[in-house]
């Protein structure tokens, strides 16, 4: 088909050191990079709450700020500091480095009730905010592809580029999560839970964090775990290297609950809905009659187990659960899809796509055109919670949150 325009999606809280005219000064510095975690002690000490009410975010190091605090502290200040987003706007067009709003809330210190970087916040640490990007709206037509771009992509000179959004932001809005009480869970090497908010939301605990959707005037409130898929690749090189499907099989050999065998999959240790960094994972209720079946299960179930406690969370915040809709990993697995419902006790839906970020950028190119863009949403199938196995996954999952709060300590979670 014709192609109508290109439109951006990236990685969020992933940023360059730039030159002033936004090219990469070196290589980009993930979102995962913990070099900022002094940093965030000290945001801790010298803000504490007021951090997260003026920026709807807890303290993490998975933000670019620290790191960026971190690189100018060290002699290694850049006169930009740019998303890949901005990095590529700026190349393909030769406009200004620019970010949308979603990205900008996983970029620095950018209000998100305000929509403007919080300029006494960027001062006090030394960042002005002229050197963060221009933040324009995710549906914005940013400019044109230029001529040498267009030959080396092979693509149309003078395609209009849209400005897009963030990934997580991106698949929420290709997994159709666009109104109140529907919830995106996206399991890939992390679970991201996400839930849709029409005006920006303060967690009661400020656990978890709101940011601007990729959809231009909405919100979402979201958490994540550590470690999902990472979680399931190390048990499946533990048992010979199945196939995911085969591990998904090898499950369904155990009796829901797993026989009381209960994993703790927080091998990065925990972030939502409390903070626990340095968390290791655990097996519990392991005796000899168990097997690799009751492994299998259990690290399955403890994946949607983690899924329940932060969406219990969100729903404190936000209000109760219509459906959830199921993207990433566990959307390419039909009994996974029921496990996830039968242990939420929610109707969950599978997208027919299990890259939904790439749809929902889709979607920004279209809106941007003025073009219809609900038609590209499609759920695969739909399960419903199993009330049979209700009283065992709540017995099962009072385990795991008790088994959370002795690695963290106290006695509850």
């Amino acid at each position: 088909e014709p192609i109508g325009a290109l439109v951006l999606t990236h990685q969020r809280g992933t940023f360059a050191p730039a030159d002033a005219t936004g090219r990469p000064l070196g290589d980009y510095i993930v979102w995962m990079d913990r070099r900022g975690a002094p940093i965030c002690d000290r945001l801790e000490r010298e803000l504490g709450i007021d951090y997260y009410d003026r920026l709807l975010h807890p303290i993490q190091p998975y933000t670019g700020f620290s790191k960026m605090i971190w690189l100018e502290e060290r002699g290694h200040a850049a006169p930009r500091y740019l998303p890949a987003q901005s990095v590529h706007i700026a190349r393909l067009t030769g406009a200004a480095p620019a970010c949308d709003p979603s990205t900008a809330s996983f970029l620095g210190p950018w209000r998100p009730d305000a929509a403007v970087w919080d300029e006494a916040m960027c001062i006090q640490f030394g960042m002005p905010p002229e050197r963060l990007p221009t933040v324009l709206p995710s549906t914005t037509i940013v400019g044109e592809l230029g001529d040498e771009v267009a030959r080396e992509l092979r693509l149309p000179k003078g395609l209009p580029v849209v400005l897009g959004a963030a990934d997580g932001q991106c698949a929420a809005l290709g997994a159709g999560c666009t109104r109140p009480g529907l919830v995106m869970i996206n399991v890939g090497t992390a679970t991201g839970v996400q839930a849709f908010c029409a005006t920006p939301q303060r967690h009661p605990t400020r656990a978890l964090n709101t940011a601007p959707h990729a959809l231009p005037g909405a919100f979402e409130m979201e958490g994540h775990t550590q470690a999902a898929g990472a979680a399931i690749d190390w048990l499946r090189a533990l048992l010979g290297n199945p196939t995911p499907e085969e591990l998904v099989r090898m499950a369904q050999a155990a009796p829901p609950g797993a026989d009381g065998v209960v994993i703790l999959p927080t091998f990065n240790g925990v972030s939502a809905p409390v903070a626990i960094p340095r968390a290791a994972a655990s097996i519990h209720g392991l005796h000899l009659r168990h097997g690799p079946a009751h492994l299998a299960r259990a690290m399955l179930e403890a994946i949607c187990y983690e899924a329940r406690w932060i969406l219990g969370s969100l729903e404190s915040a936000v209000g109760p659960t219509d459906a959830v809709v199921l993207v990433g990993g566990f959307a390419r697995s039909p009994r996974a899809g029921q496990m996830m419902a039968d242990i939420l006790g929610v109707p969950v839906q599978r997208a027919e796509t299990d890259d939904a970020a790439l749809t929902g950028a889709a979607r920004l190119g279209r809106m941007a055109l003025g073009l219809e863009s609900d038609d590209l949403v499609r759920m695969h199938d739909a399960f419903e919670p199993n009330p049979e196995l209700k009283e065992v996954y709540d017995e099962t999952f009072a385990r795991f949150i008790s088994a959370i709060a002795r690695e963290r300590g106290d006695e509850t979670a």
